[in-house]
């Protein structure tokens, strides 16, 4: 299955229209974590820093990662429930 016929098997039900969706992607390092939003045709749409250290822990850290994805959906105005997938 290729991304534009996954693209068009998402349509919504009610009118029949396609919805846009999108995907996080975070790259977690030693001091600092990047997340991108992208369009299922990989376009950047938009991206965002945090700093982490160890001391975080693994909840902090988790924390951070999610902050980022939540961010994200917002600096573009996109609803998050278009988010359809993090990794």
């Amino acid at each position: 299955m290729t991304r534009g016929e996954f693209f068009v098997i998402m349509k919504e039900k009610s009118t029949g229209q396609a919805m846009e969706k999108y995907i996080v992607g975070i790259d977690l390092g030693g001091t600092s974590a990047k997340g991108g939003l992208f369009s299922f045709d990989g376009e950047l749409i938009c991206s965002e820093k945090v700093d982490t250290n160890k001391a975080d822990g693994f909840d902090g850290t988790l924390k951070k990662l999610a902050s980022i994805a939540f961010a994200l959906a917002k600096k573009a105005g996109v609803d998050f429930s278009l988010v359809m997938a993090i990794g």
